[in-house]
């Protein structure tokens, strides 16, 4: 080992290593077309007025520093696209259902010129709501939409809500399967980089879908679970659909910046605020903790030092939320509380938006912020962010390294790879820095920066003999003179073998502290373990499964088949218990160590 240890060192030491370029972080600005409020800005525009505000927006964002514009496209149960299935919207044309002048599509010509600028196009989209304008009656609100709206063919699928607005019912299955065909839509016809919800899931807590409870419910089942069950299978429908459509695409919620307070749950933030798990029935620590989004985007829209949610108290929330997930964490800030603000107010000037993006920058896991929204920075905000993002980062003063996922193909972690087999590694590292990592005395390759504040790269791990062989991963960071090294605990294996094998047995135990999911073998396969979150992976190659035993130890427990793989998907309690995992392997033997109490910290030096 100590061997292998000083070959690599030495390899790092003599071998030039390519520079790579500064780490991308996300600046977004969300660009609102409800009420005419950003784009456009009245109905009715001609073609070529809609292209200059076009125009004129991307220009702006480009002068403020942004490297994204989130665009609303589906305001209300319509659009500002060319949908075969949804109407044209009001807010574009002044009438439902009408298209702009010469059949102009907003989103198309916004995203060419985004590109043209260098900008990413995400598309931002509300599912639930129909209309925004308060009715007196359920007939009055059905009256404001137009003959063809699809509304109209599944109105025992709508709810007219308290506030006088119609509303698709998220517990109904034809609701969630309409939506994704939106979705399918907008990710085959358009080149989007991501497809983006906001805040808006339940109305409130008076919703009435008692008649969809009582028919797709659970005897006994609570509201809020079964209203949160349905807004979590559209947000775990929409990712799965986006990455097997569009595997480049990302997608992501930006919902309300309070999870849920001490008072409502115990792995609630320290605040007295609104509670989106309680509100909206909105889950999003489970989204995170369960990787069912790329990136989460809260809105924290309050001050630093505010009672009912400081902007601290909630930045830390959120990293520790995110902090071991796959998913990305971006901060939707409040610009607009600036825009609007008056003397004495603590929002009045730039100086509570710079002091919040310092502390953005400043984090170890938040990798952006999103700004809402864009007519509030066409003043004094816009030419802050403008002179804040263009000058120099200050100098950091030394590099800090820590790994964020060790991947194997798909999914990865722990592992005993097929000889010849590709392992994809992510971690976290100042702007700037080189990152190589190292399997072996001979086997080292350039992680290079990606969309999510950190470095990915890969390596290819090879025995020689016929024999497997194992040997730690090491990466390393050099910038400005300073080199970082970490070991990576977990060894990775080259397993030499072409033979399908069958899983003869699944079984479960708990011994020294750890509890042992035991997958028995009819011979050596390679299999790779990743823990995520809430989320133990386990793919087992050219393997075939029977069915998983019911274990107490997982909330969740479930299997797939692919491409001759068996693939297992472990979910771990969210009861805020640090855990471990990691990936034991024998010829005969696949398990799954899970230790309690106990988190692997990276620390520096």
């Amino acid at each position: 080992m100590k061997k292998i240890l000083f070959c690599m060192f030495a390899a790092l030491c003599l071998l030039a290593v390519p520079a790579a370029a500064e780490g991308a972080e996300l600046r977004g600005v969300w660009v609102s077309t409800v009420y005419q409020l950003d784009y456009p800005s009245a109905p009715g525009l001609s073609a070529a007025q809609l292209e200059l505000e076009a125009d004129r927006i991307v220009e702006n964002a480009l002068h403020w520093g942004m490297n994204a514009v989130f665009l609303q496209v589906r305001p209300a149960a319509d659009a500002l696209y060319a949908s075969k299935t949804e109407p044209w919207s009001a807010y574009l044309t002044g009438t439902q259902g009408r298209p702009a002048d010469g059949g102009f599509d907003p989103l198309a010509y916004f995203i060419r010129i985004c590109h043209e600028n260098g900008l990413q196009l995400h598309a931002w989209i509300n599912p639930y709501r129909i209309t925004r304008r308060a009715a007196e009656s359920r007939e009055e609100a059905f009256s404001l939409l137009c003959e063809t709206h699809p509304a109209r063919n599944m109105a025992d699928c709508v709810v007219f809500h308290e506030d006088g607005c119609l509303y698709y019912d998220p517990g109904r299955p034809e609701v969630q399967d309409m939506l994704l065909g939106v979705a399918e839509e907008l990710l085959t016809e358009y080149d989007l980089d991501g497809l983006h919800l906001d805040d808006y899931f339940y109305p409130g807590s008076s919703f009435d879908d008692a008649a969809t409870r009582a028919r797709f419910g659970q005897d006994g089942q609570d509201p809020g679970d079964f209203r949160r069950a349905a807004v979590d299978g559209l947000v775990s429908a929409l990712h799965a659909l986006t990455h097997r459509l569009r595997p480049g695409v990302a997608f992501g919620v930006s919902p309300a910046g309070i999870w849920a307070t001490r008072r409502g749950s115990p792995l609630g933030a320290a605040t007295t605020g609104g509670q989106s798990y309680y509100d909206h029935f909105a889950d999003s620590r489970r989204w995170v903790r369960e990787n069912l989004v790329d990136y989460i985007a809260p809105q924290l829209y309050w001050e630093v030092g505010a009672p009912s949610g400081d902007f601290d108290v909630l930045l830390n929330w959120w990293e520790t939320t995110a902090r071991d997930t796959d998913a990305a964490l971006y901060i939707g800030l409040a610009a607009y509380r600036s825009a609007e603000a008056e003397a004495g107010s603590p929002w009045y000037g730039t100086e509570e938006l710079s002091r919040q993006l310092e502390r953005i920058e400043a984090s170890d896991v938040a990798c952006g912020a999103l700004f809402f929204r864009y007519g509030s920075l066409t003043g004094e905000l816009g030419d802050a962010l403008s002179q804040r993002f263009s000058r120099p980062r200050p100098a950091e003063a030394a590099p800090l390294l820590r790994p964020k996922a060790i991947d194997v193909s798909s999914p990865g972690g722990s592992a005993a790879l097929e000889s010849g087999e590709a392992v994809s590694i992510a971690c976290a590292a100042p702007r700037g820095s080189r990152v190589s990592a190292f399997w072996g005395s001979s086997t080292y390759g350039t992680l290079r920066p990606d969309l999510r504040g950190g470095y990915s790269g890969a390596l290819t791990v090879q025995t020689a003999g016929t024999q497997s062989s194992a040997a730690p991963l090491l990466l390393c960071a050099e910038k400005q003179n300073a080199l970082f090294i970490k070991l990576i605990p977990a060894l990775t294996a080259a397993v030499r073998t072409n033979t399908a094998r069958n899983i003869t047995q699944i079984h479960f135990s708990d011994k020294d502290a750890q509890h042992l999911f035991i997958f028995d073998l009819t011979g050596p396969c390679p299999a790779a373990l990743r823990h995520s979150g809430d989320v133990l992976t386990l793919r087992i190659k050219n393997c075939k499964s029977i069915e998983l035993p019911s274990d107490p130890f997982f909330s969740h427990l479930s299997w797939t088949e692919e491409d001759g793989d068996a693939i297992f998907r472990l979910v771990l309690p969210d009861d805020g218990t640090a855990r471990r995992a990691r990936l034991l392997w024998t010829e005969n033997t696949v398990t799954v160590a899970v230790t309690a109490g106990v988190t692997e910290r990276w620390t520096d030096g």
